[in-house]
């Protein structure tokens, strides 16, 4: 699930703070990492609950009213199209959904009043009115309803990202992408799988963890190397004048470029750009790109690329003993992003 673009941001807040605190400790920063991308997979299955949860909480509202104010009014009160929605009823039995909600805490038992808010916007949008409109809407009609309530329910929606500033500081910044890691679920649902439908893995494959905690590492190791190398392209600007995430983007850079031979040198010089697109200043991407652009021309002039030769140094943590090349599959621009 969580892919390598969110890997490389999560790689570069924890080197940022690592740096701002001056703490290259490798085993806390590894700690940090791993806490960062659990708390993604959190954000993923707490939104698809929220999905199950609604359609329940309409449930249970309406049967709990039902005896008082007769089914008519009820049915008046509550569409019936909602509550029956096979797609959230059936996430609403997934196995994998709950068994790791219950692991890890995860509930909206205490934002119900978020739901109720949620079901009266919804009640208000044209994309309502067509669904409610079919007498039967099939299993697709139903997957489309919700996947057209994540494109315009939580855009901008303070009352949605207080929520999630309460629950976790890690989750604002992943918002935007674990709602494609949502709508890509959605999609991928099945009506005969049932409760059995599988979720998305936290990884798409042990390579992916791998490069996460190998990435950071080849940073916090070899630090003192790769700001020689910024400052050997930094013409009339001292490294310390740097943007602090700007050096950091550099960084992560420079060493994905010396020490992962698999990933293509467009592919990362694409990735890091973006990244300073939306983590740097408006100058951060042109500055980043014209630094970046000067080293793989040096290094491809000096035939080092992906072969600088800097000494290995032992460490105990989890991810240093991964450094060895074990990234066996060969990555493409096509592939980088899945």
């Amino acid at each position: 699930m969580i892919n390598r673009a969110l890997l490389r941001i999560k790689v570069a807040q924890v080197l940022y703070a690592c740096f701002a605190k001056e703490n290259t400790d490798l085993v806390a920063a590894e700690n940090e990492l791993q806490l960062s991308i659990q708390k993604s997979y959190d954000l993923y299955h707490y939104i698809l609950l929220l999905i199950a949860e609604s359609r329940r909480y309409t449930e249970v509202k309406a049967d709990s009213l039902r005896d008082r104010i007769g089914g008519v009014r009820v049915n008046e009160m509550f569409n019936e199209q909602f509550m029956n929605n096979q797609f959230a009823r059936q996430l609403g039995e997934n196995k994998d959904l709950y068994s790791y909600a219950n692991e890890r805490g995860l509930s909206w038992e205490d934002n119900t009043e978020f739901i109720k808010y949620l079901i009266s916007q919804i009640n208000r949008r044209e994309y309502y009115c067509l669904y409610i409109a079919k007498k039967k809407p099939s299993y697709g009609e139903d997957k489309k309803f919700w996947r057209d309530i994540i494109a315009n329910e939580f855009q901008e929606n303070e009352h949605f990202d207080h929520i999630l500033e309460q629950k976790s500081i890690y989750w604002s910044d992943d918002i935007d992408i674990v709602f494609s890691f949502v709508e890509k679920t959605i999609k991928q649902f099945k009506e005969e799988n049932g409760a059995d439908q599988p979720l998305l893995p936290m990884y798409k494959d042990e390579a992916d963890k791998t490069f996460a905690f190998k990435l950071l590492d080849s940073v916090l190791l070899h630090n003192n190397e790769i700001e020689n190398i910024i400052t050997k392209y930094l013409v009339d600007w001292d490294i310390d004048r740097v943007a602090k995430m700007d050096l950091v983007i550099l960084k992560a850079a420079i060493a994905e470029l010396l020490y992962f031979s698999t990933i293509p040198v467009n592919v990362t010089l694409d990735e890091y750009i973006e990244l300073a697109k939306y983590y740097g200043t408006k100058k951060s991407s042109k500055f980043i790109n014209g630094v970046l652009d000067k080293v793989v021309q040096d290094l491809r002039e000096t035939s080092e690329l992906s072969k600088f030769k800097i000494s290995n140094k032992k460490t105990k943590s989890k991810a240093s003993s991964e450094l060895k090349e074990t990234e066996s599959n060969t990555e493409t621009e096509g592939t980088e992003n899945n």
